[in-house]
Formats: C-alpha cells, sequence, structure tokens
C-alpha cells in the first residue's frame, strides 16, 4: 500500500506500508500401525500433525522451591516436582516450600510431560516507510516489525546464567540464597548447569516472546542536481548529499541480543546482533 498524504509544489509526503500474516499447520505425517509419527528435529522443537512446523516443545518450568532452591516443574497431570540440585532425581512437592525428598516421593519427569511452548515462526511481520521532500531536502525512514513467535534464548540457559562460575548475566543476582527467597532463580550449585537449567532442553523459564518495533533506515539528504546542471554544462544530471543510518533503535521485551536474528526453529544460540551502521555519501548521475 502506498500513497500521497501531502502533496504541493515544495512539499510532499508518501506513505508505503506492507503487512503480511502467516499461518502453517502440519497436515499430514507418515504413520507406523495407522499412528502418526511425531519427529523432533533437535531436542528443543517438534513437527506433528495440527500444529505449527517446528514448535518450541519442553517443560513448564514452576519456578524455585523456597526452602531448597531447587528448580521446579509442572508435570502433565498439573502436579508439582522438583529437581534435586546434586543427583538430578525428581520428588513430588504439596507446594512451593516443600523440602521433602526421600524414596517415598521420588517421581520422573518425562517426555510425556512436555508440552507447547509456542510457535517458532512469526506469524505477522511488515514495514512502513515516511518519505517527505521539502524543495531541494529529502528526509526518509523506515520501521519494520515482527512478532506472534517465540524464542528459545538458549545464550541465557547455558552462558548467562552457567553453574561453572563464569561471568554470568545480572539475572544471576537474584538466585535464591537462603531458606525462604522467593525468585525464578535456582541455587547456584558449581558444575550442575545441566540440572539446574536443563541444558539441551526446552522450559519456559527460558522460552521469551520474540515480538519487536526497529527503526531499519534513515536517511536525510539534499539534492543538488540543479545547482550543478548548469556550472557542468549539463553533464551532470543529479547529485546529492545523504546521512544514512541503519538498525538505529530496536524496540522489544526479549532479553537476547537480537530477537530477528534467531533461527528458524527460534533457537538462539550466540546469535550476532544485526550490526548498527551510519554512513554519509555523495553520488551523482551523468
Amino acid at each position: 500500500m502506498s500513497g500521497d498524504v501531502i502533496k504541493t509544489k515544495n512539499f510532499s509526503w508518501n506513505i508505503n506500508a506492507n503487512y503480511t500474516q502467516l499461518q502453517n499447520e502440519i497436515t499430514s505425517l507418515y504413520s507406523i500401525g495407522g499412528t502418526p509419527v511425531k519427529t523432533i528435529p533437535g531436542t528443543y522443537n517438534r513437527i506433528e500433525v495440527g500444529q505449527s512446523l517446528n514448535y518450541l516443545w519442553g517443560w513448564n518450568y514452576a519456578g524455585v522451591n523456597t526452602a531448597t532452591g531447587n528448580p521446579m516443574y509442572l508435570k502433565a497431570d498439573g502436579s508439582l516436582v522438583q529437581r534435586n540440585s546434586i543427583s538430578g532425581a525428581y520428588f513430588t512437592a504439596t507446594g512451593k516450600n516443600d523440602a521433602t525428598m526421600t524414596a517415598a516421593n521420588q517421581t520422573s519427569l518425562t517426555d510425556a510431560d512436555k508440552v507447547n511452548l509456542g510457535n517458532s515462526l512469526p506469524t505477522f511481520f511488515g514495514a512502513f516507510t515516511n518519505t517527505l521532500n521539502l524543495k531541494n531536502f529529502s528526509f526518509e525512514f523506515m520501521f519494520r516489525f515482527q512478532g506472534g513467535n517465540k524464542i528459545m534464548n538458549i545464550t541465557r540457559q547455558e552462558a548467562l546464567l552457567s553453574q561453572n562460575f563464569h561471568n554470568n548475566g545480572t539475572e544471576i543476582m537474584s538466585r535464591w540464597k537462603n531458606p525462604g527467597d522467593v525468585t525464578d532463580v535456582p541455587r547456584l550449585r558449581y558444575a550442575q548447569s545441566n540440572i539446574i537449567n536443563q541444558n539441551g532442553q526446552t522450559i519456559s523459564r527460558f522460552v521469551e516472546n520474540g515480538n519487536y518495533f526497529r527503526l531499519q533506515n534513515l536517511v536525510f539528504s539534499y539534492n543538488l542536481g540543479n545547482a550543478l546542471q548548469g556550472k557542468s554544462n549539463g553533464y551532470v544530471k543529479n547529485a546529492r548529499i545523504f546521512i544514512q543510518g541503519q538498525n538505529l533503535l530496536n524496540f522489544t521485551k526479549y532479553s537476547g541480543l537480537d530477537p530477528d536474528n534467531a533461527s528458524q526453529s527460534g533457537q538462539d544460540n550466540a546469535v550476532s546482533p544485526t550490526l548498527r551502521i551510519v554512513s554519509f555519501g555523495f553520488s551523482a548521475g551523468f
């Protein structure tokens, strides 16, 4: 969609916009014994009939046990379990302050307890550009947006909250320290990242909204064509000087570096952010 908002002899304002919605669903897969196969590309995603391609598949995180500092999860039947941060064993819990971990209440957390944690593919995206011209001056800016998807922040899971006492993110400062502490960040336990953070698995603790709104491009220019045509005896047909900025601002609640650079499977595994570029230039046509 494109159109002029204002157009006079010396001033014009044009808006160009586009919007796309994306819906996808797996309609069929090969069957074994009459039962459609559910395939798992890696451990973070799943392909299943009736669902979006490569949806994020994992366990629902239920916070931290206030008595022990252990991470807690919801089983498929809605019951609570906590994971012992030393042994890795699971134990049923009557509440978030239940510290009981005995053979009598030992249980398990399996693939059958995993649920759909969100689409890895965006469900909408688009952009709009404004172009304003005043005599020889031109100002253009473009915003781009995308959303409806979830991102599994593996970088946060395995690097920023490492249990190996590496340099961590500031989130680790909110960890459980003493009985009675109420937080969503479990206790520290050296070299137990696989147990505390469920490394290599999708859990809702690290699944985040992928929505963003970005100032993608901004250009300010001045047209020198008319002035140079006379001085060059008509050899210069058009000329301009400009300053341009790309990826200047990004508005998002995503805690990672760049929601736009997550993989098609919705995984952020040490991705690099989109570069911010500011350039100056002169262009001419002869």
